[in-house]
């Protein structure tokens, strides 16, 4: 499972290998914000919409280091809590968006365009009808794809 954990979109996706290539078995992404703003609501959000449907063995999560995005790193951080929390994961592979972007169109600095652009020609793909939720969901097959390289590698 990869995931973007923007602080307005999330973007989860499942993604396996096949032979030399990769098919994506189920992408999602919500809106990370709620109503009244509260840790326990995003907890709930989190929860519902995203981890009620994980059911992979590995999860992996885009990091994010730039811009003063400090309510990014806490939704990163609370998501992997979770994870930890309801799945016993011991190590959960943080991903750098440089890295995903790599993983995913063969450069660091691919724009959000050209991971869609990967992305859609997956096998699996399915538009999450904006533009987006697009990129929220193609980052996180990126962030799946860079950590099953990782695995393979045996760098993770």
């Amino acid at each position: 499972m990869g995931v973007d954990p923007s602080i307005t979109m999330t973007g989860w996706a499942d993604v396996t290998e096949l032979g030399d290539s990769y098919v994506i078995e189920r992408i999602k992404t919500y809106g990370t914000s709620t109503k009244d703003g509260s840790l326990e609501s995003r907890i709930d959000s989190i929860q519902y919409n995203g981890l009620d449907h994980y059911a992979g063995e590995g999860f992996a999560i885009e990091t994010n280091y730039a811009n003063g995005r400090q309510a990014e790193l806490n939704n990163a951080q609370l998501i992997g809590v979770l994870v930890q929390e309801r799945f016993g994961h011991n190590f959960i592979h943080r991903i750098a968006p440089t890295s995903a972007k790599k993983a995913l169109t063969g450069s660091g600095k691919a724009s959000k365009e050209d991971m869609v652009a990967a992305a859609s020609k997956l096998p699996g793909w399915v538009d999450q009808g904006s533009k987006k939720r697009n990129e929220a969901v193609a980052d996180a097959v990126g962030v799946a794809i860079c950590a099953l390289k990782e695995i393979q590698n045996g760098s993770a």
